[in-house]
């Protein structure tokens, strides 16, 4: 791989994909870390979107 990580390793360690996965409902696998890696699936499409979501809403101080 390009960036020396398996998908597997990704999956496990890398906090802002779990974030991504959690925010979607979806469980962190390495399928998904590839998908992730290639800017597809639910992790990426939904996930990211309600990470950023949360993140721009921490940041100007808006609670739900």
């Amino acid at each position: 791989m390009a960036d020396g990580m398996t998908n597997k390793k990704f999956a496990a360690e890398d906090n802002h994909f779990k974030k991504c996965c959690e925010a979607a409902g979806i469980p962190a696998t390495p399928r998904q870390a590839g998908k992730f890696k290639r800017k597809a699936g639910r992790a990426y499409k939904d996930g990211l979107l309600e990470v950023k979501r949360q993140q721009r809403e921490a940041k100007n101080g808006i609670n739900d």
